[in-house]
């Protein structure tokens, strides 16, 4: 049975709370929501875009940090987009991502 809380599934919950610890002080928080984020993988991704919105510098660059760690191809148009993000930090993030991506970063900028 998957729980829902307020029309959100479990894991949703679950990614918004990591997403949350990445501004802990605590270092083993922050460290641990971290890890757990990119671990999640694609799961996380639509969560991980949202934050990259979020008021807080420290979310937004974390963020950035994980999407760009991902290496996943699917966030070619995600890491793109970030290019032009208000956040320098994000924008400059992104392009660590797309080169990490080499070839595959490629037919979104074209």
């Amino acid at each position: 049975m998957n729980k829902k809380t307020n029309g959100k599934n479990a894991s949703q919950v679950n990614t918004e709370k990591l997403i949350a610890e990445l501004n802990s002080k605590d270092l083993r928080t922050h460290v641990k929501a971290r890890l757990c984020l990119l671990t999640m993988g694609k799961e996380a991704i639509p969560c991980l875009v949202q934050a990259l919105e979020d008021d807080n510098r420290e979310i937004r660059w974390e963020t950035a940090k994980i999407l760009a760690e991902m290496r996943n191809p699917v966030l070619a148009p995600i890491l793109t987009a970030g290019l032009e993000n208000k956040d320098p930090d994000v924008r400059w993030l992104s392009a660590e991502g797309l080169l990490a991506l080499g070839k595959e970063a490629l037919s979104p900028l074209l």
